[in-house]
C-alpha cells in the first residue's frame, strides 16, 4: 500500500509532465514555418520581444512573429504547409491568425481545420510566394497588406506593398484573386498569369493588365526559388614555383634468365635402370 508522501509525489510528477506535455504541444501548434535561406541581414521579433534576433538557417518561425530584411538582404521560408515565401530586400512581414478569413478555403486532402487560420501579412516591401492547389488543413489561402486582400488557389505570385497605401499583385501561375481590405469596397478582381493589379488606399483593384516580359523578369530578379543556396565551387590553382613530384615507378616483375634449349637424350644413349637427377636454380 502507497503511502500518503508518495501519493503526493507520484501527483505532483503527473501534474508537472501534463504542464509540459501541454506546453510542448502549444509550441507545435504555433509553428509556423522552418527557414530555407538567409541572406545579409534576416531578422525575427516575436508578439512581447522588444529587440530583434537574427534569423539562420532551419531556424522556427511561430504564430505572432515578425521577420524583416535589411539592404542587400533575402529571406526564404518554408511554411507548415510546403508553400514556400522568399522576402526581398528592405522587407517586413509577420504572421497572424484570424477565426474568419475573407477568401474561401482552396481544395484541400482533409477536413477545413476549426478555430483560428493562418494569414501571411506583407507590410513593407515584395515578397514571392509559391502555393499548390491540394493542401492540408492548415493551407494558407490568404494573405493581406496593410489595405489589401489576395486570395490564392494553386498559384505563384509576386505582392509589393509601398507605404502609405499602395499594393501591387503580379501573378505568375495559377489565379489569384485581390479586394481591398475595407468590407466597406467589396470588388474583387481577378488576375491571371502575367497580369497585374494594383489597390490604392480604400479605392477598389484597377482592373488587371497583362505585365509584359521585361516587368516580370524585373520583378523576380533575386526571387528565384530554391530550396537552399549552392555551395561555391571550389578552384584548385596549382602552384607553379614547386616542381612536380615523380610519380614512383610501377612495380615490375625481376628479370629472368630465358630457358635453356631442351635436350634430346638419342635411344642409343640411354641406360636402362638408370636415374636421372635434375638441379633447379631459382632466381635471387
Amino acid at each position: 500500500m502507497q503511502t500518503p508522501d508518495r501519493i503526493g509525489i507520484v501527483a505532483v510528477a503527473l501534474a508537472l509532465w501534463i504542464l509540459t506535455a501541454s506546453a510542448a504541444h502549444s509550441a507545435g501548434a504555433g509553428r509556423v514555418g522552418t527557414v530555407l535561406l538567409a541572406e545579409g541581414v534576416a531578422e525575427v521579433k516575436s508578439q512581447n520581444a522588444v529587440a530583434w534576433k537574427p534569423l539562420h538557417f532551419r531556424d522556427t518561425v511561430f504564430i505572432n512573429d515578425t521577420v524583416r530584411t535589411e539592404a542587400r538582404s533575402r529571406l526564404k521560408l518554408l511554411l507548415r504547409d510546403d508553400s514556400i515565401w522568399t522576402l526581398d530586400e528592405r522587407g517586413r512581414m509577420a504572421f497572424t491568425e484570424i477565426e474568419k478569413p475573407r477568401c474561401k478555403p482552396r481544395r484541400t486532402t482533409a477536413p477545413p481545420r476549426p478555430g483560428p487560420h493562418l494569414i501571411v501579412q506583407l507590410l513593407l516591401g515584395k515578397l514571392r510566394g509559391v502555393t499548390s492547389l491540394v493542401f492540408g488543413s492548415e493551407a494558407v489561402a490568404e494573405t493581406r497588406t496593410p489595405n489589401a486582400v489576395m486570395c490564392m488557389y494553386g498559384t505563384s505570385f509576386i505582392m509589393i506593398f509601398t507605404p502609405p497605401g499602395t499594393s501591387e499583385f503580379i501573378g505568375l501561375d495559377g489565379l489569384i484573386t485581390v479586394q481591398n481590405l475595407s468590407q466597406a469596397t467589396p470588388e474583387i478582381e481577378p488576375v491571371p498569369p502575367n497580369f497585374r493589379t494594383r489597390v490604392v488606399r480604400r479605392a477598389a483593384p484597377v482592373t488587371a493588365v497583362a505585365a509584359t516580359s521585361a516587368e516580370v523578369e524585373s520583378l523576380t530578379l533575386g526571387l528565384v526559388v530554391i530550396e537552399q543556396a549552392p555551395e561555391p565551387d571550389v578552384v584548385v590553382v596549382p602552384d607553379t614555383d614547386v616542381p612536380p613530384v615523380a610519380e614512383p615507378p610501377e612495380d615490375s616483375p625481376p628479370d629472368i634468365d630465358p630457358l635453356p634449349p631442351i635436350v634430346t637424350i638419342p635411344p642409343d644413349m640411354m641406360i636402362p635402370n638408370s636415374i636421372l637427377q635434375f638441379i633447379f636454380e631459382f632466381p635471387r
